[in-house]
């Protein structure tokens, strides 16, 4: 919504409860015009005046939107919502399979009303299958996704913190939704995303699903959970003298050897080949557990520092608090004071940063408006040509980013897995 951000001429309606909230949290970050039908769990309690906005979780992803009372359970809800989608860009929803199409809300409905928009139908199994009409929770997701199967120990499993298989989620309906929309002010034609849960977080589950693909001929058993150990056995998180850090062996490997040796502790390590990987990796858990004993003489944080002089990826494990107060995250400004509140509430700022196109200040959870008060904002100039249009637009088939060529630099996984996302979304990738 505010001037000169990425999407400030973004129009987008909310129709989401706790697995798929994120999505709109990012668009409302790059600026985009939210209105919030319903909310999901509140969350933590927040203390003082802060309360009066909500709780933590609404605090974390629902600031900036304008939240409205639309009961769909009604004649004059489902009228409501109507109206919005006939100017609005963007419909983000995670309705039961079948309900809006019930209440005549669905994009064949929609799309009647307003041929250029898009709506995204984010549902834990996807709207078609036999296990359409299934629920889920982040807990579910992460089991059946794939990630619960090797977090924590045997005798511990262990889920990913802070709801990260609905944050998944919400990741891949923003990025469905802006594609989008890209197309629909390419052609003039909306479209319908139908996302499935269960695919977005077991498309993310890296050694796990790919390990199917080399375990055969790696000379690394594959043994189920393994608590902090990576699956090349090469990355663990230790305990050190006070707290703990992530140490490897991987890359500059000589310079940890002439630390390790400064301090008496190299071992054999000086007799084994790491240049020569068929050698090296049936060697790992001996120098793990050597690397083990070393990094159990060190202060985690000094380890961790005394580490990148070496130019050694070791890396501290923080509590919230210790990051919080991060000198990096500290000198980029990334912790915010939330605009316009009594409460001094500081949230953690956007994921990104655009130059041309600054992120808006953020702000705190609304109070319920009404309907009327943002069709006024939101009725267009065109929307008489719109209606017209309406006989003949059709639903574009094309895949959202047909036409988008991307020349990929990017090695090892963060930057493959985006292009690829990218190339799923019909871009030329290169």
């Amino acid at each position: 919504m505010a001037n000169g951000a990425a999407l400030h001429d973004l129009r987008v309606i909310d129709l989401t409860d706790d697995t798929g909230r994120f999505a709109t949290k990012l668009l409302v970050e790059a600026g985009a015009d939210v209105v919030q039908g319903c909310r999901g769990s509140p969350g933590g309690a927040m203390a003082g005046a802060a309360a009066e906005h909500g709780g933590l979780l609404d605090w974390w992803y629902d600031g900036g939107k304008q939240r409205l009372e639309i009961d769909l359970d009604t004649t004059a809800g489902q009228s409501q919502l109507r109206d919005l989608a006939g100017q609005a860009d963007l419909f983000i929803e995670t309705e039961p399979p079948g309900k809006l199409a019930q209440l005549g809300c669905d994009f064949p409905d929609l799309h009647l009303l307003n041929p250029r928009l898009v709506q995204v139908s984010l549902t834990p199994f996807g709207r078609h299958g036999p296990r359409a009409n299934w629920q889920t929770s982040d807990l579910v997701s992460s089991a059946l996704g794939g990630m619960l199967s090797v977090n924590g120990t045997p005798d511990a499993p262990l889920n990913t913190w802070g709801r990260q298989s609905f944050n998944i989620g919400g990741f891949y309906a923003a990025l469905c939704g802006l594609a989008g929309v890209y197309t629909a002010r390419q052609t003039g034609q909306g479209q319908h995303i139908d996302l499935s849960l269960h695919q977005s977080v077991i498309s993310c589950t890296e050694h796990v699903l790919m390990f199917w693909f080399f375990q055969n001929f790696l000379p690394i058993p594959f043994g189920g959970r393994q608590g902090s150990i990576h699956w090349s056995g090469a990355f663990e998180v230790a305990a050190c003298a006070s707290g703990h850090a992530m140490i490897t062996p991987a890359i500059n490997t000589m310079a940890l050897l002439d630390w390790m040796e400064a301090d008496g502790m190299v071992g054999d390590l000086r007799e084994i080949d790491f240049s020569d990987l068929v050698k090296f990796l049936p060697k790992i858990p001996h120098i793990m557990k050597l690397l083990r004993t070393w990094a159990a003489t060190k202060d985690a944080h000094e380890l961790f520092l005394a580490a990148q002089e070496r130019h050694l990826p070791f890396g501290e494990v923080q509590t919230i608090a210790e990051a919080s107060l991060c000198p990096q995250l500290q000198a980029r400004g990334f912790f915010r004071s939330v605009d316009g509140n009594s409460s001094h509430v500081q949230v953690p700022g956007p994921l990104f940063r655009s130059l041309k196109t600054p992120a808006p200040a953020p702000q705190p959870p609304s109070a319920a408006d009404s309907v009327s008060t943002v069709l006024q904002r939101w009725t267009r100039q065109d929307s008489g040509a719109n209606q017209s249009q309406t006989a003949r637009a059709t639903p574009t088939d094309h895949k959202p980013l047909a036409g988008i060529r991307v020349l990929d630099f990017s090695w090892v996984l963060a930057g493959p897995y985006a292009t690829r996302v990218l190339a799923d979304l019909g871009a030329d990738v290169i």
